[in-house]
């Protein structure tokens, strides 16, 4: 059976994980939102669509763009092998 992948992702509830990658919404900001802790660079830029004249939007996060970044991520504790 084919899973139905979206193009954008919502950022989670406040207090909740995302259900495609398991980040918590604070995880997930500093991943993909311009902010102090990623250096206003994000890995993986999101979208705001916010109305006009409103303060608030909604963050969207392009789906392929952050499986590919967290799949391109080393492994922990792997070493990479010399050779001859």
């Amino acid at each position: 059976m084919n899973a139905i992948r979206p193009e954008f992702i919502r950022l989670p509830k406040p207090k909740t994980q995302c259900p495609v990658t398991g980040f918590s919404r604070t995880g997930l900001y500093n991943l993909c939102v311009p902010c102090k802790a990623n250096g206003y660079k994000p890995a993986v830029p999101a979208k705001c669509l916010r109305q006009k004249g409103n303060l608030r939007g909604v963050w969207l996060v392009p789906y392929e763009p952050l499986i590919a970044y967290l799949r391109a991520l080393p492994t922990p504790g792997l070493k990479k092998e010399k050779r001859a």
